[in-house]
């Protein structure tokens, strides 16, 4: 295989895949992110927030990944309808957005070789390179999202990244506050 062709299928690969192939693809990549991170306690509370957790039940594990999919579907497929000329069918943006998340499950498998100790100022330069290592994996994932955004909603240069840069704020900001008002009213101790 090419270099170019696995920097394309690593960076792009709504090029080759898109509508329901990656909507399904990214659903069971999705799922197995839930599946690894109930059992290696990582928690992705956010579309860009990654927790190491302890006792959060499995089924919330997968919920953290179903709001965050909807979330970004919610905002990204609007977005693309305001900005872009062309005709944006729902089922590219959903699917290319959650295949877009499958560097994340990669991450959820950190907790298996590393959990932060309880004084985390003892042993400050694992947890540094642990936490380097998973902002690397989330920058590509925004890479991905950005890709998908552009790809699937046929939006290019300025208008493609400045929706993308509010799409992804936007999705932040919101995913927040549902997480926030879901931890307070159903895992509080």
């Amino acid at each position: 295989m090419k270099l170019n062709s696995i920097k394309t299928w690593a960076l792009n690969p709504f090029m080759f895949i898109a509508g329901m192939e990656s909507l399904l693809l990214g659903l069971v990549i999705m799922a197995g992110t839930g599946c690894f991170g109930y059992l290696s306690s990582m928690s992705f509370s956010g579309i860009l927030d990654v927790h190491f957790t302890k006792g959060i039940p499995f089924v919330w594990h997968l919920a953290e990944q179903a709001i965050t999919l909807c979330v970004t579907i919610l905002v990204f497929y609007p977005l693309g309808l305001i900005l872009s000329r062309s005709h944006i069918r729902l089922i590219d943006v959903a699917g290319t957005l959650a295949l877009s998340r499958w560097p994340m499950i990669i991450v959820s498998l950190f907790g298996f070789v590393y959990q932060p100790p309880a004084d985390p100022l003892n042993n400050l330069g694992s947890l540094i390179t642990v936490g380097m290592i998973i902002l690397l994996f989330s920058i590509w994932m925004i890479a991905l999202m950005y890709n998908a955004f552009r790809i699937s909603c046929n939006v290019k240069d300025s208008k493609a990244v400045g929706g993308f840069i509010a799409g992804l704020l936007i999705s932040e900001i919101v995913s927040a506050i549902i997480f926030f008002q879901l931890y307070q009213h159903f895992l509080r101790d």
